[in-house]
Formats: structure tokens, sequence, C-alpha cells
């Protein structure tokens, strides 16, 4: 993600495409933003996925998805622009080297919210 402007514009395509549908724009919304970004990447022992609200738009009782887990933001956080990481693994990362009479069953799942950085703006 360290071009987050990738992931962030609209192509005009899909700019047209809002703009042919008749919805209403938030008042003071950027067209040129994508509202949310969701990306997920999953392989045998380990998931990650990124759920970004870009322009703060209240998700305050809607799910984030992320592959075959939902989770929810919370409600003081719902409306900010922020970045929610999640990472889940098949096994048990987290609790030092130790031997330990527990067994992780169904894996860890890890989520931290982060604010939204900055996009860059290009000047003359």
């Amino acid at each position: 993600m360290e071009y987050m402007d990738k992931y962030v514009k609209r192509t005009q395509e899909e700019i047209d495409r809002e703009d042919n549908k008749g919805g209403k724009r938030t008042k003071g919304g950027d067209p040129t933003k994508r509202p949310t970004i969701n990306l997920t990447h999953a392989k045998k022992d380990i998931m990650f996925g990124i759920f970004a609200n870009v322009i703060g738009q209240n998700f305050a009782y809607n799910k984030v998805p992320f592959n075959k887990y939902e989770s929810g933001l919370p409600a003081k956080q719902s409306n900010q622009p922020l970045i929610l990481r999640c990472l889940w693994t098949s096994y048990d990362y987290l609790t030092p080297n130790k031997i330990q009479d527990d067994i992780v069953v169904g894996g860890i799942v890890d989520l931290q919210m982060f604010a939204f950085p900055d996009i860059c703006k290009q000047t003359a």
C-alpha cells in the first residue's frame, strides 16, 4: 500500500457509471475518490485484509467483509476516515515461545485501526 492513491482514485469510467445511476452525491463528497477500499488475500495458513473508509462516510451499522469473517467499526470511529487491518493466522504467533497446555483451534484474528494517511498532492 505504498501508493495509496492507486487504490483511492476512481477511474473516469467509474465516475461516469455513478453519474448515470442518478444517485445523490453527499455534500462535499469528492466524486474522484472511492468511498471505501476492501482488499483481501488468502493462503492456507494466513489471511490478510484491508478496509479503508476513504471519505469518512457513516459505517455504524455496516459490516466489513474479511473473507469468510465479518467485522464492524466502533460507533465513535464509524464516520471517520480510517484503515482497518485484519490478519488471521491458523497458528498462534502472539504467545511467547513456552510450553503451554492450550491449543489454538480456529486460528487467531488480529484487527487494528489506523488513521487514514493524507493523499499526496501534486504541486507545480
